[in-house]
């Protein structure tokens, strides 16, 4: 696509990080989440946990808005204590570099160690 002289509101247009990032910011408070959906899980499977891994350097699906509504979905501490977040100097595909691959397969390896364990 050429470059246009004019501005528009195309998004297939945005090239920068910086226009990625407001176009991000922008549509945020118009995706739908699944906190609420995973909020009723966890309170009628009390023994589901949660991993969720998420890149520093994530644009696609920003770490911290997972984190929030992570933070956010309940007040009980009995669901937020089985919650593991697990933060990567990644982007959208953490698992991408060899390095971090190994870290986050060490991580996976420690939850389901305990998660197989009752909760106490």
């Amino acid at each position: 696509m050429e470059p246009s002289a004019s501005p528009s509101s195309d998004a297939s247009r945005v090239r920068t990080p910086l226009a990625a990032i407001v176009l991000l910011a922008a549509l945020l408070p118009t995706w739908p989440r699944a906190s609420a959906d995973l909020s009723a899980a966890m309170r009628l499977n009390p023994d589901l946990r949660v991993f969720q891994a998420g890149g520093c350097f994530e644009l696609a699906t920003p770490f911290a808005w997972a984190g929030h509504d992570l933070e956010h979905m309940s007040h009980d501490p009995g669901v937020i204590r089985r919650i593991t977040v697990a933060r990567y100097e990644a982007g959208h595909i953490v698992f991408g570099d060899d390095a971090i691959a190994g870290r986050m397969a060490a991580d996976l390896g420690k939850f389901y160690a305990e998660a197989r364990k009752p909760l106490q």
